[in-house]
């Protein structure tokens, strides 16, 4: 209940983490369906790396994800809300099973044509899903940059 702070890499490698839990009288953090935000809801923190999930769905409330949140993650897809408008490049780092990423049509900053995180003008190609199978994958005419 008197923790404050946590810090962006607090559970970085942390690969065989199943379950978070946070005392109820906490302040500043909760945990929902065994994912760590803050107390308000807006930032998603963590995502355990063995959480027994094929598919989340990020709540509505969350506004941003912090750096390396789904590190390692064995998530296969993921729905993104139109609120949710900071996502780090790192987020989705070592995500290997990730092959489908969509965003809510509201949101301003992201989009995800066929499955592809990229922003919302498609200008740059944020995140291409490390567990997508396809052979070929032609980048859209509108990208000038690759992250």
């Amino acid at each position: 209940a008197t923790i404050k702070s946590i810090g962006s890499m607090a559970f970085w490698g942390c690969k065989k983490l199943k379950t978070i839990k946070v005392d109820t009288g906490n302040a500043d953090y909760c945990v929902i369906d065994n994912v760590l935000l803050t107390k308000d809801q807006k930032s998603l923190l963590l995502y355990p790396a063995c959480r027994l999930s094929d598919n989340y769905t990020i709540p509505a409330t969350v506004e941003s994800i912090a750096e390396y949140a789904f590190e390692n993650c064995k998530i296969k897809s993921i729905a993104i809300p139109a609120t949710t408008t900071a996502i780090p490049t790192s987020t989705f780092y070592g995500c290997f099973n990730l092959s489908a990423i969509t965003v809510n049509e509201g949101n301003p900053k992201y989009s995800a044509p066929d499955n592809v995180l990229m922003t919302k003008d498609g200008k740059t190609l944020l995140r291409y899903p490390a567990g997508k199978t396809d052979d070929v994958y032609t980048l859209p005419s509108s990208v000038e940059q690759i992250e």
